[in-house]
């Protein structure tokens, strides 16, 4: 299966922070963990940008569900966040 790259990740978070107005360069840092076994990956993402409150509040909306400060997103999570800001669904 093909998991989504950090680059790819960054980007359709950096597209929402745009929307919501931020302007710097790399809002997000995103790693990847590999797992060994068969198992997905694990995507670590790291708000950068100095207002987090109206991205988190924006990711919440997004997922349907409460995103917060040192929350682990699963690969189907970051798939789901990825489809909805390249078709714009939220």
């Amino acid at each position: 299966m093909q998991y989504p790259t950090p680059k790819d990740i960054e980007n359709s978070l950096k597209a929402v922070a745009a929307e919501l107005g931020d302007t710097s360069e790399s809002p997000f840092r995103v790693d990847v963990v590999a797992r060994y076994g068969g198992r997905p990956p694990v995507y670590t993402v790291m708000i950068r940008t100095a207002e987090k409150e109206p991205i988190r509040q924006k990711l919440s909306q997004v997922l349907n569900r409460k995103f917060s400060l040192g929350q682990v997103l699963s690969r189907s999570t970051l798939l789901r966040l990825k489809r909805s800001w390249s078709t714009k669904k939220y």
